[in-house]
């Protein structure tokens, strides 16, 4: 009585979304869910290769600092830079 006062046609049921096109939902939203994947794993594939770089420069400053104390000095620095290496 209340709906035919207002001048609604529709049931609140009406309203209410169908099982059938709850699945067209759920493909957008997997959809969204693998986009949103897909630029993470980019991030993290970039930070980790950031940190590579990062520790293979700082190999090779050290392996040119080794290099030049052994020129300059005429001495064997093998374990300069060694860690944990006991002999």
């Amino acid at each position: 009585e209340i709906r035919k006062k207002l001048g609604q046609k529709l049931l609140v049921s009406d309203l209410l979304i169908k099982p059938v096109q709850r699945i067209m939902r759920y493909q957008l939203l997997l959809k969204e869910i693998l986009k949103l994947a897909l630029v993470l794993t980019m991030i993290m594939i970039f930070s980790l290769l950031r940190k590579q770089l990062f520790l293979y420069e700082n190999i090779s400053y050290l392996f040119i600092i080794k290099t030049t104390l052994n020129i300059a000095y005429d001495y064997d620095y093998t374990n300069f830079c060694t860690v944990g290496i006991r002999r």
